[in-house]
């Protein structure tokens, strides 16, 4: 029957619908492991024909990080060669000191070259030594700074500052000569490719000391943290970077909330699509069932007249009206669970830390979807109570 696919399709929409909200609040519970409040980023590509050598490329992030700082209203700033779940990440294969170079013992690891500014502008905690400083130039002892899932991996249960990671190699043939550096301190994980992604190992080195490959010179990202709203200090780094090279654009211009928004926005879109279908679905079914024990009771008047007289009371004629929506409301909720468990199967990839056959959704939507169908039945079924035998037993 008609009513009976209502509830049905019902209990699949609004199944799906709270599968969906309950991993979207599972994701934005994440710790993306940075502060994005108040933070935005920009590129600044520099043209190889033009900063032909390393000095004058990170001279010229140098001089671009001096002049934004000093601008009104900038609380910190920071460079990195990646934007946290944006553009940038680079991976290689990273080895520690305490494993021999064989065989796949090099595990992968994301880097980035930054600045040491660059986790307190994002808001990245120091858990364990120390980040970049002006030392930390081209010439000087190679350093790095790893991430906690990192040390976890590389050195458990042990201090990993001081230890020796290399994810570079020069030299040809089968025995590179590993380029090591040293680990000087340990920051929080960061989510960078998405939210829901699993822990992936991360260094980050000086970008006054880039690894051999970055003769390329990428674009660095500026990150500016700011005691007004970010979207204000843009037009100001834009008048920094003309004065230090007119020739220079900006590109990739955006504040770290509208990057975290950009992630976020799918899930929450397909579920509001969901619950509208949802209630639509919830609305029709409570109406069908209404209607069906509307004209239920309108066909019976007689008969419940006849009850009536014969000394049946209220229960008894709730009960026999209400049997119907009983069972008209199981069936479709016996086949909406059925349909349920083999739709939300692929519902599955979309889903982050919840079971798509996760008992207390079904549970508790099928219990609602029960009630609010029995709601919609007993209007029309305690109207049957109130009929005067008298006038029931003139109704034709």
């Amino acid at each position: 029957m008609l009513v009976v696919a209502e509830v049905a399709l019902a209990l699949v929409l609004l199944i799906g619908a709270g599968l969906m909200i309950r991993s979207f609040a599972r994701v934005g519970a994440i710790d993306p492991g940075f502060s994005s409040e108040r933070v935005v980023s920009t590129r600044v590509p520099l043209p190889p024909a033009e900063y032909t050598d390393f000095p004058q490329w990170h001279g010229f992030y140098g001089r671009l990080l001096d002049r934004v700082q000093s601008l009104p209203g900038v609380i910190s700033v920071g460079i990195n060669s990646a934007v946290p779940l944006a553009s940038g990440a680079s991976e290689s294969g990273t080895l520690p000191d305490n494993r021999p170079l064989e065989g796949d013992s090099a595990a992968s690891a994301m880097f980035q070259a930054a600045s040491g500014a660059y986790f307190e502008t994002m808001g990245i905690p120091l858990l364990r030594g120390r980040v970049f400083d002006e030392p930390d130039i081209e010439g000087r002892t190679l350093v790095a700074v790893i991430d906690e899932t990192m040390a976890e991996e590389f050195w458990p249960n042990e201090d990993p500052i001081g230890r020796r990671v290399s994810f570079e190699s020069q030299g040809d043939g089968e025995t590179p000569e590993m380029i090591w550096r040293e680990v000087v301190g340990v920051v929080g994980h960061v989510r960078h490719y998405e939210l829901k992604e699993q822990s992936r190992v991360q260094l980050y080195v000086p970008y006054t000391q880039p690894p051999i490959w970055f003769d390329r010179r990428p674009p660095l990202a500026l990150f500016v943290r700011t005691q007004q709203a970010p979207e204000t200090i843009v037009s100001a780094v834009r008048a920094e970077v003309a004065q230090l090279d007119p020739n220079l654009p900006l590109f990739e211009t955006q504040t770290m909330d509208e990057v975290l928004s950009r992630e976020m926005a799918t899930d929450p879109m397909f579920s509001g699509l969901l619950t509208i279908f949802s209630a639509v679905a919830l609305v029709l079914a409570a109406i069908g069932l209404y209607g069906v024990i509307a004209y239920t009771v309108a066909r019976r008047t007689h008969e419940i007249g006849i009850r009536m007289a014969l000394g049946a009371d209220q229960s008894d004629v709730l009960g026999l009206v209400m049997r119907r929506a009983v069972l008209l409301t199981a069936a479709g909720l016996a086949i909406g669970l059925g349909a349920a468990f083999a739709v939300t199967r692929m519902l599955g990839s979309l889903l982050f830390e919840i079971d798509p056959h996760d008992p207390l959704t079904f549970g508790g939507i099928t219990v609602l979807l029960a009630a609010i169908a029995l709601v919609a039945s007993y209007v029309p079924a305690y109207r049957a109570t109130r009929v005067d035998p008298v006038v029931a037993l003139r109704y034709e």
